[in-house]
């Protein structure tokens, strides 16, 4: 293996790895701009995951969930990093996890071709908001603060709304009242560093159920899906040509059965690394 990955005629340098899940990564990221979607930006692309996935913040995350989550990042297309916002690499109990940011889930609504315009807004402590039906459907009034950039914190956050438009004249209109959005960030994760992005974020989601699916919403919103039910994520990507061969629960290696191969909490990512060389 190289020090350098080539996408589309660019070569991208891979950096010194600084924990044992980029590690692994390395041994199969060659095969990373294959799950490429069509007309994606690959050598940035490419760049970001391995940017991503490299952070310290990630060693303690075993070594599948990071390679994992690289090949789930290249299925979805969007490039990770705080620089876009788009997706975040983010542990959580010794697990890396794909979460999907406000950006991103705007990157994916416009993608496909469905939506004329969306807007997602906060409403706060002090603001005018009224809702309210009648025979055309759902509206909103919120009279927003000009000053309102100094409050744009999570204690002051009321409620969360967005509301679009799709090309073929359709409309709708999203509310997430403040304990829903409470019940969402009692779960911690990527909420503790940016909660009001989350507040963006949740209305979107829960909209985007009822729009055009596109395969890489489908992804999105089965990842998104799995952090909520706080279930492992699944890996997206599948086929003959899987670039990861999942090492088998410690459960499977029973007492007293071939103790050689029992993995032990210290060997347990050289054992995932096994798997990974092995791959096809």
């Amino acid at each position: 293996m190289s020090n350098d990955l080539i996408v589309s005629d660019q070569r991208i340098a891979i950096p010194p790895p600084q924990h044992q899940g980029f590690t692994a990564l390395v041994r199969v990221v060659e095969r990373l701009p294959q799950y490429f979607p069509p007309g994606a930006a690959g050598a940035q692309l490419a760049a970001g995951i391995l940017s991503e996935a490299n952070k310290k913040s990630l060693s303690e995350c075993t070594s599948v969930s990071v390679v994992k989550t690289a090949f789930n990042a290249a299925v979805l297309g969007l490039i990770p990093g705080d620089f876009l916002g788009m997706c975040h690499f983010v542990p959580f109990k010794k697990e890396c996890q794909l979460i999907v940011g406000y950006k991103g889930w705007l990157e994916l609504a416009y993608d496909g071709d469905f939506l004329a315009d969306m807007h997602s807004e906060v409403v706060l402590k002090g603001e005018e908001f009224t809702r309210w039906n009648d025979e055309n459907g759902p509206h909103i009034r919120h009279a927003m603060s000009l000053d309102r950039d100094g409050d744009l914190a999570w204690p002051n956050v009321v409620a969360s709304y967005c509301v679009w438009h799709s090309r073929s004249g359709g409309k709708g209109l999203e509310v997430v009242g403040r304990k829903a959005l409470e019940t969402l960030k009692r779960r911690g994760n990527v909420w503790d560093s940016n909660p009001v992005a989350m507040c963006l974020k949740t209305p979107i989601l829960r909209a985007s159920k009822t729009w055009k699916r596109t395969r890489r919403m489908a992804v999105a919103s089965a990842l998104d899906d799995a952090i909520e039910s706080n279930a492992p994520q699944p890996p997206m990507f599948d086929g003959p040509a899987e670039p990861i061969a999942l090492a088998p629960p410690l459960s499977a290696f029973e007492e007293g059965e071939n103790p050689e191969r029992q993995p032990s909490e210290d060997n347990a990512d050289e054992s995932d690394m096994e798997f990974f060389s092995n791959a096809k």
